[in-house]
């Protein structure tokens, strides 16, 4: 047992798999944003490519689910968001130093029936929620999609450990079939925390130092495209689409924590209504991710 441990404190992890699970049937509703499945593998980098910082690099196969407020009606005419599902797989780099971070997200996927997200949805209802599984009328058409993501961010530090406060500007960015939008933020980080180039917050490794701390987040995001709401810009043969919100406000509470190769999440996000006339949305973000290698 000491050996392990001795082992643990001289050998840092450079790999991680993570699994996330966001969804809203915790905080009693199912609706809009109904739930999302992230395998993630990562990679922090002994020499970088592009940067004298640190880098890092990683690959995601994520799956997504939209649906409306009455999800047994097979009326379009009662459903204020079209039903939504999106499969892909995105490619991750970032460069962090100890103030500033810059991530840049490639993503590949495909949405509507071809993937598969609204079949395992309803497998999920059956066998794990046993509840009626939404009826899955007029769903977004399929298409293929590409985009870019950009996530930018600069930090201070106002406290130090051990109940240090940090405070982040951010700045993210989409561009592509899927998505197109800005989004600046804020951030305040209070606890137990790496610099940004070894923290949890911004996923990043190479450190087995402990961490435990809370975030508090705000952002205002300014839409000009949102595939999953008004079809592929290109046109497509969905059989009802909507208008997004041209402005969205975010809110989130964050608590991560670190221990040795563990890394454990757990997260609260509140949006502002995507559609005109329709409520606002919240969320629960679970994940857990282990590291290995050296």
């Amino acid at each position: 047992m000491a050996q392990e441990v001795l082992q643990d404190s001289l050998t840092v992890p450079n790999q991680q798999v993570e699994l996330r699970h966001d969804n809203d049937f915790l905080l009693t509703t199912d609706r809009y944003y109904s739930s999302g499945l992230f395998l993630t593998y990562r990679k922090k980098l002994k020499k970088g490519l592009l940067s004298i910082w640190d880098e890092q690099v990683g690959i995601t196969l994520l799956q997504q689910v939209y649906t409306p407020t009455n999800i047994q009606s097979e009326m379009l005419s009662d459903h204020d968001r079209p039903y939504a599902a999106f499969t892909g797989l995105q490619f991750k780099w970032t460069s962090t130093s100890d103030r500033l971070f810059l991530g840049i997200d490639g993503l590949l996927g495909a949405a509507g029936p071809d993937s598969g997200a609204g079949n395992f949805q309803r497998w999920y209802h059956n066998a794990i929620v046993i509840s009626p599984p939404p009826v899955w009328e007029g769903e977004i058409a399929n298409s293929f999609h590409s985009n870019m993501y950009l996530n930018a961010v600069r930090e201070w530090e106002w406290l130090p450990n051990p109940f240090g406060i940090r405070a982040a500007v951010e700045l993210k960015g989409a561009a592509g079939s899927k998505d197109f939008y800005i989004e600046p933020g804020i951030a305040l980080h209070f606890g137990r925390r790496n610099s940004m180039h070894q923290s949890i917050a911004y996923e990043q490794l190479g450190s087995l130092e402990r961490e435990i701390y809370f975030t508090f987040r705000v952002s205002q995001r300014y839409v000009y495209r949102n595939a999953l709401i008004e079809g592929h810009p290109s046109g497509d043969a969905s059989p009802l689409v909507f208008a997004p919100e041209k402005q969205v406000f975010h809110l989130g509470f964050d608590f991560f924590h670190r221990f040795k190769r563990h890394d454990y999440k757990v997260s609260y996000r509140y949006l502002g209504p995507e559609i005109l006339d329709n409520g606002s949305h919240n969320y629960l973000i679970l994940s857990y991710g282990y590291s290995f290698g050296s």
